[in-house]
């Protein structure tokens, strides 16, 4: 075909190589994968993988009390019992040392610093019976904080319409030694609060309401998570968005009028709530 210089030019089309592509040659166009690469993804993949496998498996062993005099086997042994290797095991030993499980001192090994308590959610929402124990009772004391009266804040006002504008701000703290594990702010209505504001709280929050005479009709809990605060941080003694386990609570007299309100903020890493159900034919103890 002859082309004069007066001819408008001819599109014959985007090149099929090069560094030009049209849109469907891009369309079908597979990246090139340097197997070697891919080969050490997959490895750093599953050894993270192995990481984290272990380091639950040893949080659990922890968290059961299954390592006597609470330290933990020597690195050897943990490598030999769990097929992994050296950098895996210490890996997975800096992350439990992260959460402020463990510690390891030079000459010593890796031993348990602060465990999780572990208490059943009936504790927590009150039904069915009053608790002989509490969640914090064998290892644990309270602190008060704050025992007056307030005018009644709206949140609580919204649930516990019939306060006459105030109540009783009750709150108490828990500590584990020297570490503090929760706090617990109650807002107590008329004329409940009477008995609340002479009683001895103790460690046992549901045993203190059944000695002060107060008979929990139902308990609404509801539960999340949240990561602490600043002011929360000073008062739990840990760092800003650590975890932060936090539970509403409503207490209802055998009337089912609401008597209490209560918002509770406990330490996510010190904290384990377990509950069990069961078919009703499986066979109970």
């Amino acid at each position: 075909m002859v082309v004069s210089p007066d001819s408008p030019p001819v599109d014959r089309g985007a090149p099929t190589c090069g560094p030009e592509l049209t849109k469907k040659q891009t369309r079908y166009a597979q990246p090139v994968t340097d197997p070697t690469h891919r080969l050490a993804e997959l490895r750093a993949a599953e050894r993270r993988n192995q990481v984290r496998r272990l380091r639950d498996i040893l949080r659990s062993n922890l968290f059961n009390h299954r390592y006597p005099a609470a330290r933990l086997p020597s690195e050897a042994e943990l490598m030999a019992g769990h097929g992994v290797t050296r950098g895996v095991v210490r890996d997975a030993l800096d992350l439990l040392r992260d959460e402020g499980i463990i510690d390891r001192l030079q000459g010593y090994g890796t031993y348990t610093l602060q465990l999780p308590q572990v208490g059943d959610l009936v504790n927590f929402r009150g039904l069915e019976h009053v608790p002989q124990s509490g969640v914090w009772d064998a290892f644990a004391r309270t602190t008060l904080l704050s025992r007056r009266v307030v005018d009644t804040p709206d949140a609580v006002h919204a649930i516990m319409t019939d306060t006459g504008g105030r109540c009783l701000e009750f709150e108490y703290s828990v500590h584990s030694d020297s570490e503090t594990l929760a706090v617990s702010t109650h807002y107590f209505r008329y004329p409940e609060a009477e008995v609340i504001a002479t009683g001895k709280l103790g460690s046992n929050f549901w045993e203190f309401l059944h000695r002060s005479g107060l008979r929990v009709g139902q308990a609404k809990t509801t539960i999340s998570a949240a990561l602490v605060d600043a002011n929360y941080a000073e008062i739990l003694g840990t760092a800003v968005k650590a975890p932060l386990i936090t539970l509403d609570q409503v207490l209802f007299t055998m009337d089912a009028e609401v008597f209490d309100v209560a918002f509770i903020r406990l330490r996510g890493d010190r904290l384990q709530i377990g509950m069990s159900s069961s078919d009703p034919e499986y066979p109970r103890a």
